[in-house]
């Protein structure tokens, strides 16, 4: 609980009283102090990443336990329960981790990273879409815009995969929306239906029925 109320406290504190409290220490010298810290998924790791990305120290939260080569795993099980203890991961830690991970990848540059966290947080085993995991599939779709778009003017020369997806600078929408493999079936279920283009009943030429096509910031 204690946790928890440190990372909520932190929502409604602006950025330098956030970054001149010390809690952002006070939460690196736990985890230090904790055994695994880095490789175990505890609600301690979760608000230092709250705290860390309000107060606007990415790369500090970066250096300290996001390595790329490390994704933790939940501490004492899974629950649902909104008032575990600060050492049981619940389902919710799980997501929010994945979906802060995201968004510090996002503020380091790292755009693969990024869409890593945000797959990872949809593929959350879950009854009940939760809001985050929503979140966290707008910022893939955005964050993969990204990627393409430097693909695409980083290259003079395309796959042919390229070239059936992309043309002179626009991608495909049901490419840009398209869930990965091992998304949460409950998730699955929503996006698919509130993703899905609008159809007509009217006859339209084959080149007006094709999917939409979503133009890429220059």
């Amino acid at each position: 609980i204690l946790m928890e109320t440190i990372g909520t406290a932190a929502t409604y504190c602006d950025r330098s009283s956030i970054a001149g409290s010390g809690i952002l220490l006070a939460l690196d010298h736990i985890l230090l102090t904790t055994a695994n810290s880095t490789t175990v998924l505890s609600p301690t790791l979760v608000e230092f990443l709250q705290v860390g990305m309000l107060a606007g120290h990415y790369r500090f939260v970066r250096s300290k336990v996001l390595q790329p080569t490390v994704w933790p795993l939940p501490s004492g099980g899974s629950n649902n329960n909104n008032n575990s203890s600060d050492t049981t991961t619940s389902v919710e830690h799980v997501l929010r981790y994945y979906h802060l991970r995201g968004m510090i990848h996002l503020a380091c540059q790292e755009p693969k990273l990024a869409v890593r966290s945000f797959w990872s947080c949809l593929s959350v085993p879950m009854d009940v879409v939760s809001l985050i995991a929503i979140d966290a599939w707008k910022k893939l779709v955005l964050t993969q815009v990204v990627l393409q778009s430097r693909t695409t003017t980083s290259t003079t020369t395309t796959t042919s995969n390229q070239k059936q997806n992309s043309s002179s600078g626009f991608f495909r929408y049901d490419t840009l929306v398209a869930l990965p493999p091992g998304v949460s079936p409950a998730v699955s279920r929503l996006l698919l239906t509130t993703a899905k283009p609008a159809t007509t009943t009217t006859a339209a030429p084959a080149a007006a029925a094709a999917a939409p096509e979503v133009a890429l910031p220059e």
